[in-house]
């Protein structure tokens, strides 16, 4: 805002003196401080010397760091693509910053008490003051054009003006639903998973999403070759939902020890651990194969491959090596006859262990399909 009180009786100043007139900030001892800030400024204006009330937001430059890798990979945003403005908004209940697209929309909210302002900044912003410091960068509305960012890298004062950007409506953006569901952290390791496990490009079906089933609590995902499925989550719907593969769920910025709390709306899931929310949108009208069609019973086995933990352990070191001519889901074959040997198709490279317990029935086993080389004869005894 720019409401002008004018000062000094009114005394019209000569040209020189006005033009000499300092920039003074006078902050509002009721404004509770940092990140929200109001703050009068002495200003010329037409020969006058007048008192503008002006908006400041203040975040750190680590913060802006977090949120810019947050954004990008919630809104899966790329360097030539278009990019939403970022909206800060200050307020007894904290400090918000938001940004949205059209199927996905994120928050981080930080608690406090703060004079009511926002402040809208071009998505670029974040990358010119982000550092792992926390320094402040104070941001400032300047004649409701432009932003002004102030930070000092190291001793060295930095200003930076930007063209303002049109702010995120509050009455538009996704709300948490009214119930959520706690998990554990471990959901966003297998969100992370099932998203790996996607095939966007597919046209009959929806392979490009990850599956919640809220009456068995499980996390479906398959690219048409591979299949995955995570149970034991506590999902507060009865049907299921489809939601896009995303990126944010491998985001170091987001609490690997704080729960997980989720639950869907008519068109978004929501997730929200910390102080992020995190929405994605429905997809509500594409087609999933039945996993339970493809999984079957554990009595119609023709052959059992039981790995005890520690030949888990290097086959999962092992198995990504094996040869594959740089083919993408070249099979791996496992012949079971006494001894296990996981076989590469292009070269005799394998590895071999010997069972803990032997199997009863010689059969073959298909696994993963994998396209990386381990070197010839390599064993485990």
């Amino acid at each position: 805002m720019d409401r002008c009180l004018t000062g000094g009786h009114g005394h019209t100043l000569p040209e020189t003196w006005v033009s000499a007139v300092p920039t003074m900030f006078c902050p509002n001892r009721l404004s509770g401080g940092w990140p929200g800030l109001r703050a009068r400024r002495l200003c010329p204006l037409k020969g006058y010397l007048q008192w503008e009330t002006i908006t400041l937001i203040t975040i750190t430059r680590r913060l802006a760091g977090e949120l810019r890798v947050v954004f990008r990979q919630a809104l899966n945003l790329w360097s030539r693509g278009p990019v939403p403005a970022i909206s800060f908004a200050t307020g007894p209940d904290g400090m918000r910053a938001r940004a949205t697209s059209g199927d996905a929309a994120v928050e981080y909210h930080a608690a406090g008490d703060h004079p009511v302002e926002q402040i809208a900044v071009p998505f670029e912003l974040l990358g010119d003051c982000q550092a792992r410091k926390d320094d402040p960068v104070r941001l400032e509305v300047r004649d409701h054009r432009h932003v002004v960012a102030q930070w000092r890298d190291g001793s060295v004062p930095q200003i930076l003006q930007y063209d303002a950007a049109e702010p995120v409506d509050a009455g538009e953006f996704p709300r948490l639903p009214k119930q959520l569901a706690e998990n554990p952290p471990e959901i966003l390791t297998a969100l992370r998973d099932a998203s790996e496990t996607t095939d966007p490009e597919s046209a009959r079906y929806a392979l490009g999403c990850v599956q919640l089933q809220g009456a068995s609590g499980r996390l479906v995902a398959t690219d048409g070759r591979q299949l995955l499925v995570e149970t034991g989550f506590q999902l507060p719907w009865d049907e299921d939902v489809l939601v896009p593969k995303s990126r944010i769920f491998g985001c170091r910025e987001l609490s690997q020890d704080e729960p997980v709390r989720i639950g869907k709306t008519d068109k978004w899931l929501a997730v929200s651990t910390g102080p992020w929310k995190i929405f994605l949108a429905l997809n509500q009208e594409g087609r999933f194969p039945d996993a339970d069609h493809h999984i079957r019973p554990a009595e119609s086995a023709v052959a059992r491959f039981e790995v005890c933990p520690a030949d888990a352990e290097f086959l999962a070191k092992s198995l990504p090596r094996l040869p594959g001519d740089d083919e993408y889901n070249l099979p791996v074959t496992v012949d079971l006859n006494g001894q296990a040997a996981a076989t590469g198709s292009c070269t005799v490279a394998f590895a071999i262990f010997p069972f803990s317990r032997p199997s009863r029935r010689t059969g073959r086993l298909s696994l993963d399909p994998l396209d990386r080389a381990v070197p010839r004869g390599a064993e485990r005894t």
